[in-house]
């Protein structure tokens, strides 16, 4: 079995906690930086990296979802 890398955790970690939190952004930052500490102790870097992928992520999926939006008016206007 293949051994996870850092950047694999803080992934898996930012997702989950973005889903179970409906991309709420400080509830889900809270619970993934949560979830972090429990793997042990994290530099300061390694958490700004789960900070950006929280807001990276987050910041994509409002991105989906307005152009969803944008389309679904578009498919109304025709």
């Amino acid at each position: 079995m293949q051994r996870k890398s850092r950047s694999d955790i803080r992934c898996e970690i930012t997702d989950e906690a973005i889903k179970e939190e409906n991309y709420d952004w400080h509830f889900s930052l809270e619970l993934a930086i949560k979830r972090y500490k429990t793997w042990g102790e994290h530099s300061v870097s390694d958490l700004d990296d789960l900070i950006n992928i929280v807001r990276r992520k987050i910041d994509d999926e409002e991105k989906r979802q307005s152009k969803i939006k944008l389309e679904q008016y578009r498919n109304l206007r025709e």
